[in-house]
């Protein structure tokens, strides 16, 4: 169990500001506390950034193939952005557009507070997180 995209690539579109999202399951949930929206395009870059192997669950075959992972966020970027610190758990679904000369594109499918429980890896499951469950904490 791995995720169809390296979360290097993943990452260096996110420091390159190769950054797009959805309205309705992203953009839509971050306007309430980030009303500036290259602003919250900043905030998704640094999400990205903040990505480790054990924070991805799973990956989904959509309209495109993403990656899902389970994240809580340091306070001081909750703070940041003008969310609380029991907004710290995150739910994140991206897949990378692969570009040629202009690089890769990534795209935030969702990123909004994380709705229910993630439940820890075990091994030949199809999914969980290897840093541990995760809880919603909104």
């Amino acid at each position: 169990m791995a995720p169809r995209f390296d979360l290097e690539r993943v990452q260096e579109a996110a420091r390159n500001g190769q950054v797009e999202m959805t309205r309705g399951r992203a953009l839509d949930h971050l306007t309430p506390f980030i009303p500036l929206l290259e602003e919250c395009y900043a905030f998704a870059a640094e999400v990205a950034c903040l990505l480790k192997a054990g924070d991805y669950y799973e990956s989904l075959a959509q309209q495109d193939l993403c990656d899902v992972y389970g994240v809580e966020l340091p306070v001081e970027l909750l703070d940041r952005y003008g969310f609380g610190d029991d907004c710290r758990t995150w739910y994140v679904k991206l897949t990378l557009r692969e570009g040629g000369l202009a690089g890769d594109s990534l795209f935030f499918i969702s990123l909004h507070a994380l709705e229910k429980p993630m439940e820890a890896y075990v091994p030949g499951a199809p999914r969980g997180r290897r840093a541990g469950s995760l809880s919603p904490s909104w």
